[in-house]
C-alpha cells in the first residue's frame, strides 16, 4: 500500500466476506489540506453504497488550531453530499483508537490518505499505512496525497 501511489488501494483481509459497508471510518489530525479529488473514490463508494463517512479524530491537545479548524470545515464542505459526522477519542494511540471505534460501531471500512514521506519523516516516525494495516479486520482503503 505504501509503494502504489497512483491509483487508491483497496486492502481486503484475507477471510473477509466482501460486502457493502455499513459506515466507514475516516481517521484524521485536521492538519491536512484535502483536495476534492484526492476524496472522489472515497466519496463515490459512500454513495454508492449508502454508507455514512465517520470522521474520526484522536485527540492529543485539548482545542483544534486555526488551520486544523479550517481543515474540518474544508472536510465538512467536501463530504457534503454524503452523509458523515465527526468523532474524537480522548487519550489513546492512533492504532488502538481506530481499532476500538470501528470494533464498537461495528464499521467495516477504513479509508484514509497515504501521505508519501520524506526520507527523514519515514525514518522517525511510522507511517499511518503500517499503523493502521497491522492487525486489522475490515478493509482499508488508501487514497493518495496528491500534493507529492
Amino acid at each position: 500500500m505504501e509503494k502504489v501511489r497512483n491509483c487508491p488501494v483497496l486492502a481486503i483481509p484475507g477471510d473477509y466476506i466482501l460486502k457493502d459497508p455499513k459506515e466507514i471510518v475516516f481517521p484524521t489530525s485536521y492538519k491536512t489540506h484535502y483536495k476534492e479529488n484526492e476524496l472522489a473514490t472515497l466519496i463515490e463508494i459512500a454513495q454508492l453504497t449508502h454508507a455514512p463517512i465517520r470522521i474520526l479524530y484522536i485527540k492529543k491537545d485539548k482545542k483544534l488550531s486555526e488551520k486544523q479548524k479550517e481543515n474540518k470545515a474544508l472536510l465538512n464542505r467536501i463530504f457534503e453530499s454524503v452523509s458523515h459526522t465527526h468523532h474524537e477519542l480522548y487519550n489513546v494511540n492512533l492504532q488502538e483508537g481506530v481499532r476500538c471505534f470501528t470494533q464498537s460501531r461495528e464499521s467495516e471500512m477504513i479509508a484514509f490518505i497515504n501521505k508519501k514521506h520524506n526520507f527523514f519523516g519515514s525514518i522517525f516516525s511510522n507511517p499511518i499505512v503500517k499503523e493502521l494495516g497491522n492487525n486489522t479486520n475490515i478493509p482499508i482503503l488508501a487514497l493518495h496525497d496528491l500534493r507529492n
